[in-house]
């Protein structure tokens, strides 16, 4: 290839890659303005597996996890994330619903956070067994969510491969921000 290839193929990338992030932006699925992409490392595509997500979220759906994101942006209660856990190969979808300093308390089955019950997207309140609400308290100091810890869940109010199944994660699992 020649330089005039290159230069034409370089032209056309920018025109591509400006027309997506304009289209994308004005629909409201990129994050705002104010926040800071730079950290981003490389975009991975995943496509939704089972129903943990929905109606949310339907199986089969197809999202893009920008990779890196929060080595430059605040974690943010309602973010969806790409989890990656040491021991799994595959990488998993979930809802930040709890942050640092956030305060936890369970009532009965359920689960206070910052004094107000916790529900997924149709209103209905997650539930929590023992064996959960045991989990998620072993970091907890004083029922509050200490610096890098976060809740995840799923948006199955009764069940879920989630922080109910293996308590808070840490800011480390957290592979990126996921965008629709």
């Amino acid at each position: 290839m020649n330089t005039k290839s290159i230069s034409i193929i370089f032209i056309i990338l920018i025109f591509l890659i400006t027309g997506f992030f304009v289209f994308f932006r004005n629909s409201g699925t990129l994050p705002v303005k104010t926040e800071n992409l730079s950290c981003v490392t490389k975009t991975e595509i995943y496509k939704i597996k089972g129903n943990s997500l929905e109606p949310f979220i339907k199986d089969g759906t197809v999202v893009e996890g920008l990779l890196g994101y929060y080595n430059c942006n605040q974690v943010k209660r309602g973010d969806l994330v790409v989890i990656k856990f040491k021991t799994r190969e595959e990488s998993f979808i979930k809802i930040i619903k709890a942050v640092p300093g956030d305060r936890l308390e369970f009532i009965g089955r359920n689960l206070k956070v910052n004094d107000k019950i916790l529900e997924n997207s149709e209103g209905k309140p997650y539930i929590f067994n023992d064996r959960d609400k045991k989990l998620i308290s072993i970091p907890l100091k004083n029922n509050i969510i200490p610096q890098g810890y976060y809740l995840v869940l799923s948006n199955q109010a009764n069940i879920g491969f989630d922080s109910r199944q293996y308590g808070l994660i840490e800011k480390d699992q957290l592979k990126g921000k996921v965008i629709l």
